[in-house]
């Protein structure tokens, strides 16, 4: 198994990501003034001035601060709503998996319902109506983004709950919950794992995309917020997009390369087909 961790895509990925953490963990040593503040002249190109290495935006804002503080928003609205849309896809698809039947088709409907509204128009909705606040955008993102959780741990939990190891469980007189939390969601756990990196992309990626629209918090600096303003000035001055693109870019790159290697290393077959 070490080779499998220590295929390029876990490297590169796992290093992407480990970057971007440690910015978002140093942002408050490095500059713990407000990034919002303005601290020099605007279009302050980067390589101009060593007290703004990446130069100031439209405002006179460091680019470089705003960056970093805006890993810290990036990973936690990743995290959490990831957690959030973890926690609804997994109750609802292990609850239609095991009982079958009735709930089975029921659960299946609503989960059909979600999916035929697109996520993020409905994530607008939701962030457009309740205040737009870090909480509430987590919220919005993480109740949009559950439904794929939920067919995949259907799935596994309709094929798990037939063998040999949960019958064995029933005739010993396991209850409900026992077989569901301690037979059969520890065998279900591959695809939700690989999942989880690419809800927390989709999650980024969704929360650029709501506060280049300006629906983001307005108190805090996010990587989509910095896109948006920059795009005033793209003929003048273009690196205030291209700087906090490029870190969208990247770390979402590395979610999925990571996404990619846990589903490799994680999955038997595809372990026995390339060894």
């Amino acid at each position: 198994m070490r080779r499998w961790y220590l295929q390029p895509s876990i490297l590169v990925g796992g290093a992407t990501l480990l970057a971007v953490a440690g910015a978002a963990l140093a942002a408050g040593t490095l500059y713990p003034d407000d990034p919002l503040d303005m601290v020099g002249a605007p279009f302050t190109w980067p390589g101009t001035e060593a007290a703004t290495p990446l130069g100031t935006d439209l405002m006179g804002r460091d680019l470089l601060a705003g960056l970093m503080h805006g890993a810290r928003i990036s990973l936690l609205v990743g995290l959490s709503s990831a957690f959030v849309s973890l926690l609804i896809g997994v109750l609802v698809g292990a609850t239609a998996g095991f009982y079958g039947g009735g709930i089975d088709a029921t659960l299946t409907r609503i989960t059909e319902l979600f999916q035929t509204i697109p996520a993020f128009l409905l994530a607008i909705i939701l962030v457009a109506i309740l205040k737009p606040t870090v909480v509430t955008i987590v919220f919005a993102l993480g109740v949009t983004s559950w439904t794929s959780v939920a067919r995949l741990v259907r799935g596994e939990f309709a094929t798990l709950r037939e063998r040999d190891f949960v019958r064995a469980s029933i005739a010993l007189g396991a209850g409900d919950l026992h077989l569901i939390f301690r037979e059969i969601l520890p065998n279900a756990w591959t695809p939700v794992i690989v999942s989880t990196a690419l809800l927390m992309a989709n999650a980024i990626l969704s929360e650029a995309g709501l506060s280049f629209l300006g629906l983001g918090d307005p108190n805090v600096v996010s990587w989509g917020s910095m896109v948006g303003l920059g795009r005033d000035a793209l003929r003048t001055g273009w690196y205030m997009t291209a700087i906090p693109g490029l870190a969208i870019v990247l770390t979402i790159l590395g979610l999925n390369l990571l996404s990619d290697a846990l589903h490799g290393a994680l999955n038997p077959r595809l372990r026995r087909s390339r060894s």
